[in-house]
């Protein structure tokens, strides 16, 4: 990646009069300067001026977007949601942040990005808690078509509520039976059938397979 130092000398000037934006770069170069930014380095250059500002939502958005608190989440979905255009670039999400919105508008916010997320691929929850914030989460998650890989490290009812009434053809899941409230291992099997014909990758941790009737590819 280039040294932040390279991107210093651009400068950005909008005339009083015109309202034109006068640049001492190209455009295209400019935007290409962009795809070599990572997240934090792009944010400053976007703020400069309308124009980069939303010619950067595809390079902020490539993947994986990564969130790592619930104040992350809310803003992600503030950006995400104000030009819904920009969830065409949206295709790996993981979220990190730990326990459930404890508000109804928060959780209302959480939901409308879900249910927005039609070209997501990959998803990656961490703490599953967080899909409770909201009844209607696991219905609008399974509701997604182009998921290709989910990954539920602890399951929890949403969670397998999810996996149960997915429309998605899942390639690829990784899920985990151990929680708090685990008395024994679980079987994926029941959870996991609907993807025989698509999965090509499973991870599973403490779990006992008791059913001998499911085949898998």
């Amino acid at each position: 990646m280039f040294p932040s130092q390279l991107f210093s000398s651009y400068t950005l000037q909008l005339t009083d009069f015109s309202r034109q934006m006068k640049v001492a770069l190209y455009y295209d170069t400019l935007l290409g300067i962009m795809s070599w930014l990572s997240g934090s380095q792009l944010l400053p250059m976007m703020h400069t001026c309308r124009a980069l500002y939303a010619a950067g939502a595809p390079y902020l958005l490539q993947p994986p977007v990564v969130l790592r608190s619930r104040s992350r989440v809310l803003s992600f979905c503030c950006y995400i949601l104000i030009e819904p255009t920009r969830f065409k670039f949206l295709r790996s999400l993981e979220v990190r942040a730990s326990g459930c919105f404890d508000t109804g508008p928060k959780a209302d916010l959480f939901l409308a990005m879900l249910m927005h997320a039609k070209y997501l691929e990959e998803l990656k929850i961490l703490d599953t808690e967080i899909l409770l914030s909201h009844p209607r989460i696991p219905s609008a998650v399974a509701a997604l078509t182009s998921l290709k890989s989910i990954s539920f490290p602890e399951l929890n009812e949403a969670a397998s509520k999810i996996l149960q009434e997915s429309r998605s053809p899942l390639a690829k899941v990784e899920i985990g039976f151990w929680t708090d409230q685990t008395i024994g291992p679980g079987d994926p099997a029941p959870l996991l059938f609907r993807f025989a014909h698509s999965l090509r990758e499973l991870r599973v941790t403490y779990a006992e397979f008791s059913r001998q009737d499911v085949l898998y590819p």
